[in-house]
């Protein structure tokens, strides 16, 4: 009960910000949508069994994606296991070093047109194999490893096979407003509308859903 506590505030943050760029990034969603079809084109079965969202890869690299645009921690902190020197850093073995994951995220050196939400650039990894990289791992761990990954996989495989998620009049434009200043795991500032509407007509419309951070 204390591990799902200790992480669900960051599972719930980074879900957030993955429904978001879904509902803004319509190319996205329908990725997602032809890989659901794909995985699930034989089987009669209404529910997603586990190993079929364990294969789904695109879906993958849509939580990594949202994880490297939008950290659920904004540090990460390592030893030094080997001494390092340059002409304006010199880092000694066993020194204890923070790394701002943030910035290191967003920086184009490493990650090309760091603002756009793009998860094609994780498409050499996987999270089944281990092969994300290193500080993505660290990411990984800190919404709760495996059981974190599988409640985002499942929260949005379910709810963009069922619905439309679109943006709004009120939908807030990208990037989102981020405060780092009462936590280390970054949270939307306010609510965050967009439009759900079902993708079987007799279900209905739902005008809005809100995402409420805290």
């Amino acid at each position: 009960m204390l591990f799902i506590q200790e992480h669900m505030e960051r599972i719930h943050s980074a879900l957030t910000f993955a429904l978001y760029e879904v509902s803004v990034n319509p190319e996205v969603q329908l990725n997602i949508i032809e890989e659901i079809n794909r995985t699930m084109k034989h089987t009669d079965d209404d529910k997603i069994p586990l190993e079929h969202l364990h294969s789904m890869k695109y879906l993958d690299q849509v939580v990594l994606e949202t994880l490297r645009k939008y950290p659920v921690s904004g540090l990460m902190s390592t030893k030094c296991t080997e001494s390092y020197k340059t002409d304006q850093l010199e880092i000694e073995e066993g020194m204890d070093v923070l790394l701002p994951i943030l910035s290191i995220h967003h920086d184009p050196h490493h990650y090309p047109r760091p603002d756009s939400f793009d998860p094609q650039r994780f498409a050499a990894c996987s999270l089944n194999d281990g092969s994300q990289v290193p500080l993505m791992a660290q990411q990984i761990q800190d919404i709760g490893g495996n059981y974190g990954v599988t409640i985002l996989k499942v929260t949005l495989a379910l709810l963009v096979r069922d619905y439309r998620l679109q943006r709004c009049r009120q939908t807030p434009e990208s990037p989102v407003s981020m405060n780092q200043q009462t936590s280390i795991c970054l949270k939307p500032v306010s609510c965050i509308p967009v439009q759900i509407s079902s993708r079987s007509p007799e279900k209905g419309f739902f005008p809005h859903i809100v995402n409420r951070s805290g």
